[in-house]
């Protein structure tokens, strides 16, 4: 009976041990699962991908926001921010800018607008969110270029 309560503890603790080492050894380049390796994703992609996602879907933007559990105004500050959050996106997709540094400063700018409470509450939707994404590095498209 003590075997089989230590082989099953034994293999238990395996898969969180595998993801452990898995989430480790991966290259800086690499794509990265959320929902193995949640922690790899910075807040900065998180903020990237969950933003994208929301300004992509305009006409059921406050729906899909809701669960956030933001007050009104915080809510209306978010909602906001989206539209020119998508336009210097596809801006700097187009010229080759860094994303992240577009996600980066729209964090700033809620950050200053929302209510502190507000601000920490999505911050931490986002974070939570992090198991359901992917982060997969863009290719060096400069190197294909003739």
């Amino acid at each position: 009976m003590r075997y089989i309560a230590c082989l099953v503890l034994v293999l238990a603790s395996r898969p969180l041990t595998f993801a452990q080492s898995a989430c480790q050894n991966l290259a800086p380049t690499a794509t990265i699962d959320g929902s193995v390796c949640p922690g790899l994703i910075s807040d900065v992609v998180a903020f990237r991908l969950f933003l994208s996602a929301a300004a992509s879907h305009t006409e059921t933007q406050a729906a899909k926001l809701q669960p956030i559990g933001l007050i009104d105004a915080d809510a209306a500050v978010l909602l906001q921010a989206l539209p020119g959050f998508a336009g210097t996106m596809h801006s700097a997709a187009a010229s080759g800018s860094s994303l992240d540094a577009v996600a980066n400063s729209t964090m700033q700018s809620l950050s200053g607008s929302m209510t502190p409470a507000g601000f920490q509450t999505l911050t931490a939707y986002v974070r939570s969110q992090k198991q359901f994404m992917k982060r997969v590095p863009y290719p060096n498209m400069q190197a294909h270029q003739h």
